[in-house]
């Protein structure tokens, strides 16, 4: 399974709903746009320009988010935040 293939499950299994707002439509719009995959089809600026965010904004959302998603998959479904 490869990192969009991940965020994809992870989105449809609910794991949308400890994201924030925020941290959700950015790792959407990133994972459609290629982000995530294997030869990175879009830069992290390619992604804030989409987004009409700065890059360290979309960076820090991404990031958190991420971060998120690991902890529940790791810790079988709790999340400490």
């Amino acid at each position: 399974i490869d990192a969009t293939e991940a965020v994809e499950k992870a989105m449809k299994r609910g794991i949308g709903t400890i994201l924030t707002k925020a941290e959700e439509r950015t790792i959407k719009k990133a994972n459609k746009l290629g982000y995530f995959d294997d030869d990175r089809g879009v830069t992290l600026r390619q992604v804030a320009e989409e987004l009409g965010l700065s890059t360290t904004t979309v960076s820090r959302q991404i990031q958190s988010g991420i971060r998120k998603i690991v902890r529940l998959i790791l810790s079988d479904n709790e999340i400490d935040y």
